[in-house]
C-alpha cells in the first residue's frame, strides 16, 4: 500500500475516486474543471477538513477564496458545519474565507498601518 493510500484511509469521506484524488492531492498545484452540481463545494469542504485532520494545518492558516458573495456564504456555513461535527476547534473570524474582494478589504483593514492609506480610506467598487 503507498504512503497516499496508508495516509486516506484514517480520512473518512462520502467522496468519489475523482473527488479523493482531488481531496487528498497536496503537493503541487491543483486545478479542478467540473460542471454545476458536481460536487466541488463538497470537494473543496472535504479539502480544507483533511488538510486539518491529516496534514495538521490550522484553520486560521488557510486561504479559502471564491468569487461571488454567495459561494463564500455557503462555503463559510459548509465548512463550519463540518469542523463542528467532527469536534475541531475553530474561529470562524480568524479563518480567511470569502470573495476576492472581501479577503482584500481584510488584509488591508489589518495591515493598514504597512501601507500609506488613512485610517477612514474609502474602497470603491
Amino acid at each position: 500500500m503507498s504512503d497516499q493510500q496508508s495516509s486516506n484511509s484514517a480520512f473518512k469521506t462520502r467522496a468519489n475516486p475523482a473527488q479523493l484524488e482531488a481531496i487528498t492531492t497536496t503537493e503541487g498545484p491543483l486545478l479542478i474543471i467540473a460542471g454545476p452540481g458536481s460536487g466541488k463545494t463538497f470537494t473543496l469542504v472535504e479539502r480544507i477538513v483533511y488538510l486539518i485532520t491529516n496534514k495538521g494545518a490550522r484553520p486560521e492558516s488557510l486561504f479559502v477564496v471564491t468569487f461571488t458573495e454567495k459561494a463564500a456564504q455557503e462555503l463559510t456555513t459548509r465548512v463550519s458545519n463540518r469542523l463542528l461535527e467532527l469536534s475541531i476547534p475553530f474561529n470562524l473570524h480568524e479563518m480567511y474565507l470569502g470573495t476576492f474582494h472581501s479577503i482584500c478589504l481584510r488584509l488591508l483593514e489589518e495591515y493598514r498601518e504597512f501601507t500609506r492609506l488613512k485610517r477612514s480610506f474609502t474602497l470603491f467598487d
